[in-house]
């Protein structure tokens, strides 16, 4: 019988340490010019170089490394290596031999060697944790390999970052000052963490931002300080200096004035021109009798309140890049104050560049929560309330009803029919009347469904042939298919054994709407009208 081998799949690196030295001061010689690679990591200190490559003629290479520097030089030349290294230099030199097809190519790694100037603080730990572990005496027999393997697993990231030029890491170090600008963040460490000298770092920070790093780590922590102020989060100024990483409240006002034109305390007073990036806020501060600077509607509440959308959402997730002419804008009254908006899974530094977002979590904040909130930012709390205490009033004498009629513990399930085949059973935070059925009308989502994590996720999504699966007291269709053939396939599902068995439908408690448009948004107006909408369908 014929053995069946092959080799790794393309791509594939293997390796495998070989020696370690060492660097703490004394002449050191290495490498023979066989098929050792070469891996010096300094960090403390500095240290000369001196090596030599067979090149149609012997060149020698002078070369100083610093702190945190690593360079990997290949094998497959000669190569004479002395190191005089000063006293206070630690780092170490690892010989170790590299497999696999065109493995320096796979590295990312030129014939003449890799040099990070700046390695990143997980590349240097990877490191030191190997050259602490090849010193003990007693350890698991593959330790060690974990180790190597570990280092270059870093190595490779390092490198094709690297390779990749300023996009990659530049996009790498923004989201890491976005999630970190409250603390102690210097051009030096920035710079250690991709890898670049903090000279380069200044320049293509300043290229590919417009700013300097001191005025951008001031604008996120001024932006931040609004959200704080505007959400009522910050009892005092002190507390939201603390918070945003400046050491007292006076320090941060001066900051605050600078990025806005006007103190703390008189912008918690001022009117201010709002945007929003979802249908839900937008239409909240149209119910309250506010235009957003920005904003986008449902079709129905476009077409029964008149109101217009300003930019699509992707354009204001870009930010300036997505708003033609705002450079030409400038400051001026079509720019708003404030935006709001879901939390954002993707960092929001092009944002923050035009206003301080407030978040407002649609999965952990009830709509009237939200509505609230919002009516609060823009002072109108008393119209708010207007609107809240009718639509609670109506949803309190519909609740009676149903008690009356099916009493207590009732279950329901709201469907919304997608594209492809989808269907998606509704929790409360995503609308589609779902957030009156289980808020204001007291009634519950199947448990199947909650243990596949609605609630959680807001939604769960199966296939148009599950909705026959998951039976309830009552089950709400919000509108019909868009295309013929999705809507014979639900015909074919209403007429199945497996539907016309579910307990809803046999009590005539299973209801397919015609207002998808109108079950999309939990703004007050929208809850309103779906509300009118339940009562007739379940009476």
């Amino acid at each position: 019988m014929e053995a069946n081998l092959t080799s790794p799949p393309s791509g594939t690196l293997l390796g495998m340490p070989i020696r370690l030295h060492k660097l703490e001061g004394k002449k050191l010689a290495a490498g023979d010019g066989g098929n050792c690679s070469l891996l010096f990591v300094l960090w403390r200190g500095s240290l000369q170089l001196q090596y030599a490559e067979d090149d149609d003629g012997l060149v020698e290479r002078p070369l100083r490394l610093e702190a945190g520097e690593l360079l990997l030089l290949p094998p497959g030349h000669p190569i004479r290596l002395e190191a005089n290294a000063p006293l206070g230099t630690e780092g170490m030199l690892l010989e170790l031999e590299l497999y696999g097809s065109d493995s320096f190519d796979g590295l990312h790694v030129l014939q003449s060697g890799l040099r990070l100037k700046q390695a990143d603080e997980g590349l240097l730990a990877a490191a030191r944790q190997l050259f602490h572990g090849w010193s003990l005496t007693r350890q698991q027999p593959w330790q060690l390999q974990a180790l190597f393997v570990e280092l270059m697993r870093r190595l490779y990231e390092a490198a094709e970052r690297n390779d990749k030029g300023p996009e990659t890491w530049m996009e790498d170090s923004l989201a890491y000052i976005q999630a970190h600008y409250q603390k102690e963040l210097s051009r030096d460490l920035l710079a250690r963490r991709a890898g670049v000298s903090p000279e380069h770092y200044s320049r293509c920070f300043r290229a590919w931002t417009g700013s300097t790093l001191t005025n951008y780590l001031s604008l996120l922590r001024v932006r931040r300080a609004q959200e704080l102020l505007l959400s009522g989060q910050g009892s005092t100024l002190n507390q939201v200096a603390r918070e945003v990483g400046y050491s007292e409240g006076l320090y941060l006002s001066r900051k605050f004035k600078q990025v806005t034109g006007m103190s703390p305390s008189r912008y918690r007073k001022s009117v201010l021109r709002t945007a929003a990036l979802n249908i839900n806020h937008s239409a909240s501060l149209w119910a309250l009798g506010v235009e957003p600077q920005w904003g986008v509607f449902s079709d129905w509440f476009a077409q029964s309140q008149g109101a217009r959308a300003n930019y699509s959402t992707d354009q204001l997730l870009a930010g300036r890049e997505g708003l033609g002419g705002m450079e030409e804008m400038g400051a001026s009254s079509e720019q708003p104050d404030v935006i709001l908006s879901y939390e954002l899974s993707e960092p929001m530094g092009r944002l923050l560049e035009l206003a301080p977002v407030v978040q407002l979590s649609h999965l952990r904040m009830s709509w009237q929560s939200q509505f609230r909130l919002i009516a609060d930012i823009i002072g109108r709390r008393s119209q708010a309330e207007e609107l809240l205490g009718p639509i609670g009033e109506a949803a309190d004498r519909l609740r009676h009803r149903l008690f009356q009629r099916h009493g207590t513990a009732r279950s329901a399930v709201i469907w919304e029919i997608g594209h492809d085949n989808k269907a998606y059973a509704i929790a409360a935070s995503h609308g589609r009347g779902a957030q009156l059925l289980y808020g204001e009308l007291g009634l519950r989502m199947p448990q199947a469904l909650l243990e596949l994590g609605a609630e959680r996720r807001g939604f769960v999504e199966k296939t148009m042939d599950d909705i026959a699966q998951y039976d309830a007291d009552f089950i709400i269709i919000t509108g019909p298919p868009s295309c013929r053939k999705a809507a014979r396939k639900l015909g074919d599902i209403f007429r199945s054994e497996r539907w016309l068995g579910l307990e809803a439908v046999r009590a005539g408690n299973a209801h397919l709407l015609e207002e998808s448009n109108l079950f999309h948004g939990y703004d007050p107006l929208s809850s309103r009208e779906q509300l009118r909408v339940l009562e007739k369908t379940l009476f």
